[in-house]
């Protein structure tokens, strides 16, 4: 049976032990505000090792379309860098010519408080908060349903564990939107969508032994990347979150199944 006290001892765990720093997301992003299922404007986001680039596509006052891009660090879960604007590139059917950069039309600063959610400012507008567009899967636990490969490397060995999350239990934790479990209830998941950890994917062991382990990941798709943790002892002790070259990196859904 799902012992929700051992749930919620994880949680408590990666809050009291991790100081978390967020890349975002990679794909279409947009305005919370503007999100009404019609056509409008938005925003693509990749990042890659501490580098984000942005790219912008919207309207000119005219009505026609522009885009505009940004690249630079992201430093203490914020992103700013100047917003750019190109013209003069290649057009469809014709020759390649090169684009030419014309003046910066301002500055785009992105501070995010998750993998998936921030507060954009805009030249010319006021901050607006911004969240990454789901389309294939979802942040509810049927978004987690399915066969997943948590990889990390501890002391340049790499570990892996491969779990299939075919039950939803009904249950939430008060921080979270469902947890999801194995068929043998022996490892569980849960997006969490409040508290310290919004925005988080905890993921662990329900085994109460030495060698369990304890994820946090930040969730797109069909990816992840965060933090693991091993259990020490019996007793329920855990070591400190394994260092940067220990994260679970290429955290995999193999594929996804039986979503409700």
């Amino acid at each position: 049976m799902l012992n929700l006290k051992t749930v919620f001892a994880f949680l408590l765990l990666l809050i009291s032990s991790s100081a978390w720093a967020f890349m975002p997301a990679t794909g279409i992003w947009g305005v919370d505000s503007e999100d009404n299922g019609l056509p409008g404007r938005g925003f693509q986001i990749e990042a890659e090792n501490g580098i984000v680039v942005f790219t912008y596509f919207g309207y000119r006052a005219n009505g026609s379309s522009v885009f505009y891009y940004a690249a630079g660090p992201i430093v203490n879960n914020i992103f700013t860098a100047s917003f750019l604007d190109l013209y003069g590139g290649t057009t469809f059917g014709g020759p390649y010519q090169t684009a030419s950069l014309l003046d910066p039309a301002g500055t785009v600063t992105i501070s995010f408080s998750s993998g998936r959610h921030g507060i954009i400012s805009l030249p010319s507008e006021p901050q607006r908060a911004i969240s990454k567009r789901p389309f294939g899967y979802y942040d509810g636990h049927d978004g987690l349903l399915g066969t997943w490969l948590f990889t990390r490397i501890q002391s340049l060995t790499p570990y892996s564990q491969m779990k299939n999350l075919t039950v939803n239990t009904g249950k939430t934790t008060t921080a979270g939107n469902g947890i999801v479990t194995t068929a043998a209830l022996d490892f569980f998941c849960e997006y969490q969508i409040s508290g310290e950890l919004v925005g988080i994917v905890a993921c662990g062991d329900l085994a109460e032994v030495a060698g369990s382990m304890l994820y946090a990941l930040k969730y797109s798709g069909d990816r992840g990347d965060g933090i693991a943790s091993q259990r020490l002892t019996s007793d329920g002790i855990y070591g400190r979150p394994l260092p940067r070259d220990a994260c679970t990196q290429d955290i995999d859904k193999e594929w996804h199944q039986n979503r409700t």
